[in-house]
């Protein structure tokens, strides 16, 4: 596991600002020897649903919005909170990504081709394979980043002129990535 890595799971798992007070004010399990477990229960979630905690700990002591860590906190309670699991996680995040990207093409340049081209070309990116195995909000971020582009992409054609429904579904998934 990462630094990142374990960042997120105390993060998603309810227990970073636990942790921050832990080991900015000393007491135990730090500057103590003590069993594994009594670290290894930071990435656990012991209260499921605490997306209050998780949130203001990000706030905080973390500078990302909270939406990723509490989809991770979801997914954790059912897959629990490691490495394979986020990874798992990820790839769930990163396939709409590359049907959404595959859409992007396909209304750019109207070539079923060259839009398969271009998520391949996605999918097989340094850049994305590298963090995609990372447990950090890059796959979500991608998702949300192609889906709004498709939604803005969207509004600059004249005919049909966009209606209400496109309208609330832009703010929703712009409102949606500030968390």
């Amino acid at each position: 596991v990462g630094f990142d890595d374990g960042i997120t799971f105390l993060a998603a798992s309810g227990h970073e600002g636990e942790y921050h007070r832990m080991t900015e004010s000393g007491s135990p399990p730090s500057g103590e020897w003590v069993k594994g477990s009594d670290w290894k229960r930071y990435l656990r979630i012991e209260e499921p649903l605490c997306f209050r905690r998780i949130g203001a700990d990000l706030a905080e002591y973390d500078v990302h919005p909270p939406l990723y860590f509490w989809l991770l906190h979801l997914f954790g309670l059912l897959a629990g909170l490691s490495p394979l699991p986020a990874a798992l996680f990820n790839l769930l995040l990163f396939l709409p990504t590359l049907a959404l990207l595959f859409g992007l093409g396909r209304r750019l340049g109207g070539d079923e081709a060259a839009a398969a081209l271009a998520a391949f070309a996605g999918a097989l990116s340094p850049a994305v394979l590298m963090v995609s195995w990372v447990a950090r909000m890059y796959c979500l971020l991608s998702l949300w980043g192609v889906l709004l582009l498709l939604l803005i992409w969207r509004w600059r054609l004249p005919d049909p002129a966009p209606g209400w429904p496109a309208f609330i579904a832009l703010s929703a998934v712009a409102a949606a990535g500030l968390l």
